[in-house]
């Protein structure tokens, strides 16, 4: 390139006052869109100065610049009316030896589209960068070409808005013009239902991907408020509102929920509202982003109830050597689960405890058979044993990072705490006994006075009633015990359906 005609490029990208400005949420999202749409990890907006590259905005590279001389796209500008391809870098001459090839990241493949502004001059590119050797189709080529129009649009708006002050109907009819070439960009992605809402929620555009996850045409949604695919409960409380209100405090707003296709069936998506503002920053509409998770959901539903199966083996391979087998752990759960709720614990975590309180005795796979199945009173030696199975179930269980497991072992290590400081395996008393130790020592010591062991028979339960309502305020906490007692005929109804 000429001396000469360098120095008139460097002098219009000087004068677009964009060097080295913080991040524009509007270059971030094109960027994102490039990303997306050719699939590749890596995607940049570029600026060329006379010593280096500088990024205006980039998904999956953490510098903000390198040095001109390691720059693709300093020869993607040199061709300003073409696409600049490398499909393998690794077997250009040009680029084989560049630091940004043989050392992170690794590039290979490299496309980009020159940023044309103010009578030709290449200032930068629009670029996607991958780690292996590849091409784009026709499809994502256009697609890149439509971003980068819209990139070049957005560089000069921005530099006429720094110079003088844009009137509202050229605001508005810019806004226009984008949400043009966003619908036309959009069309062509299937596997997400992208559409446009205006300020007041009603639909605006609408995308074939749209189309096949929620099955309505176009004719059928146009103007009408996004609360058609929300189930009827979300619709009372005023859930589709307070999505977009959250979106105009933040920007943005996600999440993962429940809609509503045209046929009723309900199914699981993620969901990206992205607030529309105009310069002066009022809400002129918002962009939706939905995809269809139902699968993945599934999976981790099949996952998750793998893992509860799992957790109740567990359980059950310590009982099972005992003579009333899985039961009594189940009853334990069953019976954790009235008391916290009875108490007034969260409902999560009253089901958190049912799924953990099982593993109370898992422990007891480290107590010889010996003394767990002693038909006799344990001496002193193998009380100390069999005491040794809080320490070894907590050792089991500790270390996970699964909520479930870690409040398993907390429960395996207190469940033999009394209120009174006289239980172990430390002697804990009063609310230093965790909340759900506490519940479960009710809840596992009723369930072992009315059950069959090797060493006693069953007591009937108005006996073992008797025997717990005595130990209150001594080995069980008032409140968890007050609320077992509650509940004394729900917990016999658990006995009898449970044997």
């Amino acid at each position: 390139m000429a001396n000469g005609a360098e120095a008139s490029r460097l002098a219009v990208l000087r004068d677009l006052e964009i060097l080295d400005s913080p991040p524009e949420e509007e270059f971030d999202e094109l960027v994102r869109l490039a990303s997306y749409v050719c699939k590749t990890p890596i995607s940049l907006l570029t600026l060329v100065d006379e010593h280096r590259q500088w990024f205006k905005a980039q998904v999956g590279l953490e510098v903000s610049e390198t040095p001109r001389e390691w720059s693709f796209c300093a020869h993607a500008i040199e061709q300003p009316e073409d696409l600049f391809v490398v499909p393998d870098a690794a077997m250009d001459a040009r680029f084989k030896d560049n630091p940004l090839v043989v050392g992170d990241p690794n590039m290979r493949f490299y496309a980009g589209i020159p940023l044309t502004v103010s009578g030709g001059r290449a200032v930068g590119t629009v670029c996607v960068i991958d780690t292996v050797q590849r091409d784009l189709d026709d499809e994502q080529v256009a697609a890149l070409r439509l971003i980068a129009q819209e990139v070049e649009q957005k560089i000069e708006r921005r530099a006429r808005l720094k110079r003088s002050a844009i009137a509202a109907r050229d605001a508005e009819r810019k806004l226009q013009e984008s949400e043009r070439r966003f619908s036309l960009l959009v069309q062509s992605v299937s596997d997400h239902a992208i559409f446009l809402l205006d300020a007041q929620g009603r639909i605006a555009s609408w995308n074939t991907g749209a189309e096949r996850i929620f099955g309505y045409s176009e004719e059928e949604v146009l103007g009408q408020h996004f609360a058609l695919f929300y189930p009827d409960d979300a619709k009372r409380v005023g859930k589709p509102a307070e999505e977009t209100r959250l979106a105009a405090d933040a920007g943005v707003f996600e999440e993962e929920g429940i809609r509503v296709r045209k046929d009723g069936s309900p199914f699981w998506v993620t969901t990206v509202i992205s607030a529309i503002q105009d310069e002066q920053g009022s809400i002129q509409g918002f962009a939706k982003v939905t995809r269809d998770i139902t699968e993945r959901k599934d999976a981790e539903e099949r996952l998750q109830a793998a893992f509860k199966e799992v957790i109740a083996r567990l359980s059950a391979a310590a009982e099972f050597r005992d003579e009333d087998t899985g039961r009594h752990i189940e009853r334990v759960g069953r019976y954790s689960e009235l008391i916290a709720q009875r108490i007034g614990l969260p409902e999560e975590r009253c089901d958190l405890l049912r799924l953990a309180a099982p593993l109370h005795d898992v422990g007891k796979i480290g107590v010889p058979d010996a003394i767990l199945l002693k038909p006799g009173k344990l001496d002193a030696q193998e009380f100390e044993t069999m005491m040794s199975h809080t320490e070894i179930g907590h050792r089991l269980l500790t270390g996970s990072s699964a909520e479930m497991l870690k409040l398993a072992a907390t429960i395996a290590l207190t469940h033999h705490e009394r209120w009174d400081g006289a239980g172990y395996p430390r002697g804990l008393s009063d609310h230093a006994i965790p909340i759900e130790g506490r519940i479960v020592a009710v809840a596992d010591v009723f369930d072992a006075l009315t059950s069959k062991r090797p060493y006693k028979s069953a007591m009937p339960i108005p006996e073992a009633l008797a025997i717990l309502k005595s130990s209150r305020g001594s080995h069980f906490e008032p409140e968890a015990l007050d609320a077992f007692l509650d509940l004394s005929e729900e917990m016999g109804a658990i006995r009898r359906d449970l044997r």
